[in-house]
């Protein structure tokens, strides 16, 4: 048992991490499939801006055209349910005989007949669901909800729809009638700006990069095992063996734990995760099953690479051939340190940035404890694709909201970059480089007491139609007209782009120079505590803001560019307001700049342990296949090793081949990871990191290569 111990345990940790994989697959697909719902050849997707009408008008007027064509209408909506999850909805008039049903997973054909009952992919326990959707149960929750009364359940009648039918129907006359309803033509309901903007996860990054490691590792086992046993492989050989059955004999303890393993991680797999139907239990062992048949040839392999070596007659004593077996090691001892090198870099990357914002939360504390943000929002699904695909038709939505902040809750308004991009493009001048840009409204010009030259407040109307930009007393002519030229192509890009008009005058005013200037941006000067000294502001009023500027409400948390100097019970109202305006389904959390700055670091900080976690299991992988590789040559090698150490061999001379090849590995490694141009001193931690790793394998060699020894003089 203690001889397959090494090929139990990497068979064992192989499927889990196969297993883990694909449950984080699965989750992943879940929301594919979701967005796949009420999609095919017979679907028209529409998007509605800026619709006129009442949401009991426009209920009244799809229902009638859903009815007509027979062809359900319906809304696709992200919202929060009363856990807090996510929750990807369906909303609007089902015509059941003619939907995809199948498309839904039903557990039985049944749908919805009454007005109040609903579908959802997990037990809701209320008594109005009619139906459940199976295999949504990994990832995000979907309800399919039919409205047969008012459209009161959906937020807003603006969004996407789809229109779909198993049977053929005559679009344009559909696209017509509802063009009627939203008081919009056939061709601008059909302009949908959206795309795809779903990730893999991290957790499947995670779990899939483990599990080829792992792979490797067992691998690297399966040769091991070959080795040790070339005795018995030789007496196999001189009784007639075939190669197959030599090869059998070495893999087929570790294909045994395979199968254990998956059938106990299976119990607890399903207890956990708890699949609604059949079809992931079915997939799950489909891929497991799979992936014992895999890991049964590639191990196949590597076995019969090391038999070969095995000479019937040498073997008897121990002799067998490393080359196939060092192949092997080597090249998984490459790839185990490659991989470290990409977590290292990754790891020692996300503690530099959350390290840098960790000595910044003084600041960040003392600026922001007073002003509110809106600390939290989640983007409809229609308005994060419309967003992604630069279609900005629910610019007005926002608009609104940003004149309201502004005029009744004081709102600061400041957007600090530097113009190093336009520089590098050759837009503007290098001059320009070292100067930081800071868009500001006039509550900012106030709260910081920016002073003109005469020592009076600055001041900007907020019915100033034309640009005004207000440069430091500090700074010389030739440098204004290089910011003249820069605001001049940065104007004339945002308008052509928003179809305004422009005179192209830009007024330039003076303020009092010499000080520094917070930038709310948490990546602007971070070495200066985010503060600017001497700044350029373009200073934006609600009559002359653009779209871009506008459009800063969506930002949320610490990178917001919205600040409410207010109380918490004013912030408490105009979250109320917010869910009673058009904002419900965003889900929008009004919270201090300060407080949104430590959920930041704190998710910052998950993601790091993440990472740490990344880290520890491809460390300890690899010195697993250490050890494994410190075996293989004391197995191979260990008569030889025993007499240059009776002869008085020192340790670099019995290793000498090995501690090149070993060196060798720890220079590539290095080398990979100047690609990622790592800092002096994250590189010095990686070499820290495998020169210990070195440690680690060369103590292994020289432990069982001194056990091994003393057994072979024991012997004689």
């Amino acid at each position: 048992m203690r001889r397959n111990l090494a090929s139990l345990v990497s068979a064992a940790l192989l499927m889990a991490f196969a297993s883990v994989s694909l449950i984080a697959l699965w989750n992943h697909l879940d929301a594919l499939r979701m967005d796949a719902i009420g999609s095919g050849a017979s679907t028209v997707t529409i998007q509605v801006r800026d619709c006129a009408s009442g949401p009991d008008e426009v209920f009244a007027g799809v229902s009638a055209v859903s009815q007509a064509n027979d062809v359900s209408i319906f809304r696709v909506y992200d919202g929060l349910d009363d856990q807090g999850r996510t929750t990807r909805s369906l909303v609007g008039c089902f015509q059941w005989d003619t939907f995809p049903v199948d498309q839904l997973r039903l557990e039985s054909g049944r749908v919805p007949q009454s007005p109040d009952g609903f579908l959802a992919s997990y037990e809701t326990g209320d008594d109005r669901q009619v139906g459940v959707l199976h295999d949504f149960g990994g990832g995000d929750p979907l309800v399919v909800r039919p409205v047969t009364a008012a459209m009161d359940s959906m937020p807003s009648v603006n969004g996407i729809y789809r229109i779909v039918s198993t049977k053929t129907y005559d679009t344009q006359v559909v696209l017509q009638s509802l063009a009627g309803v939203f008081g919009q033509s056939p061709d601008a309901l059909l302009n949908v700006g959206t795309k795809s903007v779903r990730g893999i996860g991290l957790l499947l990054v995670i779990a899939g990069v483990i599990s080829v490691l792992a792979l490797a590792a067992y691998v690297l086992t399966i040769a091991s095992a070959a080795v040790s046993r070339a005795p018995r492989i030789g007496v196999q050989k001189m009784l007639g063996w075939s190669t197959g059955a030599v090869v059998w004999d070495i893999v087929k303890v570790a294909f045994g734990s395979q199968l254990l393993s998956a059938a106990v991680e299976d119990v607890v797999i399903v207890l956990v995760v708890k699949p609604l139907g059949t079809t992931f239990p079915a997939v799950l062992v489909g891929v497991q099953l799979g992936l014992a048949i895999l890991t049964l040839v590639v191990g196949s392999i590597a076995a019969t690479l090391v038999s070969r070596g095995v000479s019937p007659v040498t073997s008897v004593k121990g002799g067998v051939s490393l080359k196939g077996p060092l192949f092997i090691g080597y090249g998984v001892k490459m790839a185990f340190a490659v991989m470290i090198v990409i977590s290292f870099v990754a790891v020692s990357s996300s503690l530099s940035d959350i390290w840098q914002q960790w000595r910044l939360e003084a600041v960040w504390g003392e600026k922001g404890n007073d002003l509110y943000v809106l600390a939290d929002s989640r983007l409809t699904n229609e308005e994060v694709e419309s967003l992604s695909s630069g279609d900005h038709s629910y610019g007005n939505k926002y608009e609104d909201l940003y004149k309201m902040l502004n005029d009744e809750y004081g709102a600061v308004y400041v957007n600090a970059n530097a113009p190093q991009e336009q520089v590098q493009a050759g837009i503007a001048s290098p001059d320009l480089a070292a100067c930081t840009v800071m868009n500001v409204n006039s509550n900012y010009l106030k709260r910081e007491n920016v002073l003109s030259e005469d020592g009076s407040s600055l001041t900007v109307s907020e019915g100033e139609h034309g640009r005004v930009v207000a440069v430091p007393s500090t700074m010389g002519n030739d440098e204004r007209r290089h910011v003249v030229d820069y605001f001049k192509w940065l104007f004339d890009s945002e308008y052509q782009s928003e179809k305004e008009q422009w005179n192209g005058s830009i007024e330039v005013v003076t303020y009092q120079g010499g000080r520094d200037f917070f930038s709310y941006n948490k990546r602007v000067q971070p070495d200066q505590a985010n503060m600017v000294h001497d700044p350029v502001f373009n200073i934006v009023t609600d009559a002359n803001a653009t779209i871009v500027d506008k459009s800063a409400v969506a930002v949320m948390g610490p990178d917001a560019s919205i600040l409410m100097p207010i109380t918490r019970e004013r912030a408490d109202e105009l979250e109320a307001w917010l869910a009673q305006n058009g904002f419900s389904e965003n889900h929008i959390r009004i919270d201090t700049l300060a407080h949104a700055y430590g959920e930041l670091l704190s998710a910052m900080g998950a993601a790091v342990g993440s990472m740490l976690a990344l880290l520890a299991a491809v460390l300890v992988l690899d010195g697993f296949a250490s050890v494994l590789i410190a075996r293989l040559l004391v197995l191979g090698s260990g008569r030889r090793y025993c007499v240059e150490r009776l002869l008085g061999w020192g340790w670099l001379a019995r290793y000498g081949t090995t501690v090149v090849a070993v060196a060798a590995v720890v220079a590539a490694s290095l080398l990979v990871s100047l690609l990622f141009d790592v800092g002096p001193v994250a590189f010095v931690c990686l070499a820290v990191a495998l020169a210990v790793d070195c440690a680690v394998f060369f103590l292994a060699l020289g432990t069982l290569e001194r056990v091994r020894s003393e057994a072979l003089i024991k012997e004689v």
